[in-house]
Formats: C-alpha cells, structure tokens, sequence
C-alpha cells in the first residue's frame, strides 16, 4: 500500500517498507552547455564561368592592356565578381583596341576553389578581329595565390569592340569589391 502526504512543503511517499521524500517543486536541471560548432567551412567550386566586360590595349610591338572580366562561381550559393587584368607584353595589328561585353563562356577548374583564388599573376594571350562585332581567340592564365595551382581558360568566342591583331600580356589579376 502507497500512501502520499504533502508535509510542509514536502511530498511523501510511503509503503509498508519504504519511505521516500523530496520537495514538491524540484530544481530543472541547467540546460547543457551547447559545444561551440566549428564554422563552415566555405563552399569550393569546380565549374565557373567568364565574360568579357569591356577591355582595351594599345601599342605596336609592345604595349599594355588593361581587361575587366566577370567570372562567376557555378553553383549553389555561388558568387560572381568583377577582375581586372593589368599586363604589358607584345601587340601586333592595329596600335589600339577595345572591347565590349561578350556573351559567358563555362569553364571547368583542375581543383576545387572560390573567387578569391583567381587573384594574382596571369597572362592574356588574344587575337582575333572586331569592327562593332567579331570573333577571337583568348587564352587566360591565372597563376592563382600560393595554395592553388596555375588554371587555364581559353577558347573562341564572339564579341563586341574594335580591334585587328593580337597581343601576350603578363600582368596581374585583381579581385573588385
């Protein structure tokens, strides 16, 4: 037989061999202290894409260009960014040129990245002819920061601008805010 008594704030409980008491209302127990997670790690990308924004060079057999491409990161929560390559090297054809928006062209990197890695030493190997449109070849190198290494980007593509002839330029990718 169980008998309960409430006694001076005090529940009771009692057998005929067994008495037990504890206050009616007991402490809760403190929530757990929660472990502090690692941060995310942030979200690499093999698959890019790149488009021409505007550029233009100038020089006969050696000269500079200054390029603004877009390269944007392929995937969820993926980024996009604008880049400016500033380079001299060697030009042949017209003395000077520009060049407008090109449509996107994908590309597929030999390590997972992001952004930021583009940034560094490069090269813009180009030629091709545009009288308000027209067609090249371009061949980007991205020497990458110390972590990662050098990645190519080329092909043919169409375009919008002014210019016959071709250029190799070295200089240096830089990520805009």
């Amino acid at each position: 037989i169980i008998y309960r008594r409430n006694v001076g704030g005090r529940l009771i409980l009692q057998s005929n061999t067994r008495t037990a008491s504890w206050p009616n209302n007991p402490p809760i127990p403190a929530a757990p202290v929660p472990v502090p997670a690692h941060p995310a790690s942030p979200t690499l990308y093999n698959h890019f894409r790149i488009r021409t924004i505007v550029g233009g060079e100038g020089g006969e057999i050696f000269g500079g260009g200054i390029y603004t491409f877009e390269i944007q990161e392929m995937g969820i929560n993926g980024r996009s960014s604008y880049f400016t390559f500033v380079g001299i090297g060697l030009t042949v054809g017209l003395p000077a040129g520009g060049y407008g928006t090109s449509p996107w062209t994908n590309f597929m990197t030999s390590v997972s990245m992001r952004l930021e890695n583009f940034e560094g030493r490069g090269q813009i190997l180009a030629g091709g002819g545009y009288v308000i449109a027209g067609s090249g070849f371009s061949a980007l190198v991205f020497n990458c920061d110390e972590n990662t290494p050098t990645q190519n980007v080329g092909g043919l593509g169409a375009g919008t601008g002014v210019a016959v002839g071709g250029s190799w330029f070295h200089g240096r990718w830089e990520m805009r805010d």
